[in-house]
């Protein structure tokens, strides 16, 4: 993990500093540094809670289904349920509309 860490913060400074520009949407490859907010930690926790209940992270639980380890649907099931959380969470607050009058 270290060494894919440490080659990744090099390729992309090395990249920055070529001042090139990614393939697909042709925008210079950079970043910005922001300040952590309280939902990053939030998240960060409950990921960490999830992934030491399950002992499990998101990527092997299709390992663990075709080898027949059953329980793995708790955590696949987990999976779909925080996904659908957060869309809720994410979805845009639309004022209700106001009904229509009728004209005479």
């Amino acid at each position: 993990m270290a060494s894919a860490v440490a080659i990744g913060f090099v390729g992309v400074r090395v990249l920055r500093a070529l001042r090139l520009r990614a393939v697909v949407s042709g925008t210079p490859i950079g970043w910005t540094a922001a300040r952590p907010e309280p939902r990053h930690v939030r998240g960060a926790v409950l990921f960490g809670l999830g992934w030491g209940v399950a002992n499990t992270c998101p990527g092997p639980v299709a390992a663990q289904i075709a080898t027949g380890i059953w329980w793995s649907a708790f955590t696949v099931g987990g999976i779909f349920l925080g996904v659908k959380l957060y869309l809720v969470r994410q979805r845009p607050r639309v004022p209700a509309a106001e009904p229509a009058r009728a004209s005479a």
